[in-house]
């Protein structure tokens, strides 16, 4: 017999995680289309225009595009005066990663981005993001490396 066409245990089990994560990593990425409407690269150039990050993650414009009424981001991309309300509302959502409806739109808060929130990036030089370990388990316990 053969041995390169021979299963082996090892040769199984990648084969059978493979087969589990697929749908798990399929769930995971965007749907197709989503944050590509016609505008986004206007919608995503006026955020970081009125943000002052450059550049902003992906993830979180896509998810605030998703989650806004598309008279909303319609607004946000054209070059015309974003109404106060709109931008404050823009802006929240970038730095606090949750994105609040406004008046007339249905709904709860939804958290759009965690990890990406603008308000971590402004201090990522001295904090992590709160719950993302800093270091190896107990690393708090050793002294500081003096300069």
């Amino acid at each position: 017999m053969d041995d390169r066409h021979r299963l082996t245990r090892r040769s199984f089990t990648m084969l059978g995680t493979a087969a589990f994560l697929a749908p798990i990593t399929a769930a995971a990425q965007p749907a197709p289309g989503a944050g590509d409407f016609i505008g986004f690269a206007d919608f995503a150039a006026r955020c970081r225009e009125l943000s002052g990050f450059d550049p902003l993650p992906r993830t979180l414009l896509t998810r605030l595009a998703n989650r806004m009424p598309e008279g909303d981001r319609r607004a946000v991309a054209q070059r015309d005066p974003i109404p106060e309300p709109l931008r404050k509302r823009v802006l929240k959502a970038l730095y606090t990663g949750v994105y609040e409806p406004g008046d007339g739109e249905d709904g709860e808060s939804v958290r759009i981005g965690y990890p990406d929130a603008l308000m971590y990036a402004a201090v990522d030089d001295s904090i992590n993001v709160p719950t993302y370990c800093g270091g190896l388990p107990g690393y708090w316990e050793q002294k500081p490396v003096l300069s």
